[in-house]
């Protein structure tokens, strides 16, 4: 077992570097150890559980933590190092799963690391591992210098992007400021400042957005829209709709039936 301050890296199971002569796509719904893909050459899309897309090129890395749910294609050819081991830390960590772009030192120890797995002995694993540990230790510091610049931005960006998966839900300020591990009044703050609007206006131009699309279909009543969408009653789907609309419901149905 090697270790290094906050982390210490124990079995290494692969580390390997690969070439797709055409459209490569891996999707993993819960990988089982943590590891890394990097981009030799070629480029592609990483695309997360929330299916926010990343785009990469070469000499970016997409870092992988256990339990990870996501997508990577890469159209055409491209070649690209891979790998799986076990990473373990004293503290928790939200590192994973990122996208960043690696530097000429880390592209070097990368190279290292795949010359020392190579080997399959004993004094290569242990030489693996070390190189392992200067990696991530460059990773992290990249990070750590990035994350003054965009924590702010972040935790704005993860709110919006939890509230587009539940905003069909009733969940408080308080109960989305504790999923991004923040302050509920330094998110107010940080979302407004982002997105120019309060959580709760972001929220409802979500719900107002699905309720015409679910009126243009002509399959739902007012009271299934209002059930639908979390809204307490049909008449509050009612007033909350005209509020942002400047019109009702019913009037803006009829008038997608004059525009047929």
């Amino acid at each position: 077992m090697a270790y290094c301050e906050d982390f210490w890296i124990e079995r290494i199971y692969i580390i390997v570097e690969k070439y797709e002569k055409s459209d490569f796509s891996f999707t993993d719904v819960c990988r089982a150890w943590h590891g890394f893909v990097f981009c030799i050459e070629g480029s592609g899309v990483f695309i997360d559980s929330m299916k926010n897309k990343y785009p990469f090129r070469k000499g970016d890395v997409v870092l992988l933590g256990r339990g990870s749910n996501y997508t990577i294609k890469m159209p055409g050819t491209c070649r690209y190092v891979t790998s799986a081991f076990e990473m373990s830390f004293l503290g928790q960590n939200g590192t994973f799963p990122k996208v960043m772009a690696a530097s000429f030192d880390e592209q070097t120890l990368i190279k290292e690391i795949c010359e020392a797995f190579e080997k399959k002995s004993q004094n290569g694993l242990s030489a693996c591992r070390k190189l392992l540990i200067d990696l991530y230790t460059q990773f992290f510091a990249d990070l750590d210098k990035n994350e003054t610049i965009n924590t702010k931005s972040e935790f704005a960006q993860k709110a919006a992007r939890f509230i587009r998966a539940t905003f069909k839900e009733n969940l408080t300020v308080t109960e989305i400021a504790k999923h991004c591990q923040i302050g509920e009044s330094y998110l107010r703050s940080l979302f407004l400042k982002e997105f120019g609007v309060p959580i709760t206006k972001y929220r409802e131009n979500l719900r107002v957005r699905e309720a015409k699309n679910m009126l243009r279909s002509g399959l739902f009543s007012n009271i299934e829209i209002a059930e639908k969408l979390g809204y307490c009653d049909v008449y509050h789907f009612c007033k909350n709709f005209k509020l942002a609309t400047g019109i009702s419901p019913g009037k803006y149905k009829k008038s997608l039936d004059t525009k047929k």
